[in-house]
């Protein structure tokens, strides 16, 4: 699915993510309940993955994108990018071909701001970029602390927003874990915000 010109990751299943210390699951895409854009009613389809404020457009078989406060099944509400299809409309699957060029890194507004280290404890090689990385090439799976300067981030263990997902506010992680520590393959600014 394209919008704005990008390539997002969707979840036709309960998305699931660590964030706050614990994980989190969205809630089925039927408890959020339909939707209104004129006289057309939609329905909620997949929750995407997709950085703010991009959260927004239609695409060509006339699905849109939504920012949405969505219940987990931990209790709590968390914003979440929500498709919404026309009642009856199902988007045609997406075929992705090996040879496709990587995409290349997306900039995001101020208000974003990472640093990636290669050791724990913030030390070791380091990166620091405001900008979405669906692919992060030489340093995939070499990221084992993380400084987020501000916004939201969604760290994945797959590239293109793929596998599972971290989402970290502003602070130092400077232990990631066994299960983030050289596992992280892209990432995104899901929500702009103030630096710490």
């Amino acid at each position: 699915m394209s919008f704005r010109g990008g390539r997002y990751a969707y979840w036709r299943s309960p998305r699931r993510f660590w964030w706050g210390g614990g994980w989190r699951t969205l809630a089925v895409l039927g408890a959020i309940g339909t939707v209104y854009y004129g006289t057309t009613l939609y329905q909620p389809y997949a929750y995407a993955a997709v950085p703010a404020p991009y959260c927004g457009g239609e695409s060509e078989d006339g699905c849109r994108l939504e920012w949405r406060d969505v219940p987990t099944d931990e209790g709590g509400t968390v914003p979440q990018c929500v498709q919404f299809c026309p009642q009856g409309v199902t988007p045609a699957p997406i075929s992705v071909s090996a040879a496709q060029a990587v995409p290349a890194p997306t900039g995001n507004e101020e208000g974003c701001e990472i640093k990636g280290f290669s050791e724990p404890d913030l030390g070791g090689e380091s990166f620091t970029t405001g900008d979405n990385y669906p692919t992060m090439d030489e340093w995939t799976n070499q990221v084992a602390s993380v400084e987020v300067v501000s916004g939201t981030w969604e760290l994945f263990t797959e590239a293109e927003y793929g596998g599972e997902t971290i989402r970290l506010t502003p602070g130092p992680y400077k232990q990631l874990g066994d299960a983030w520590a050289y596992q992280i393959a892209s990432f995104m600014c899901v929500q702009p915000g103030n630096e710490q």
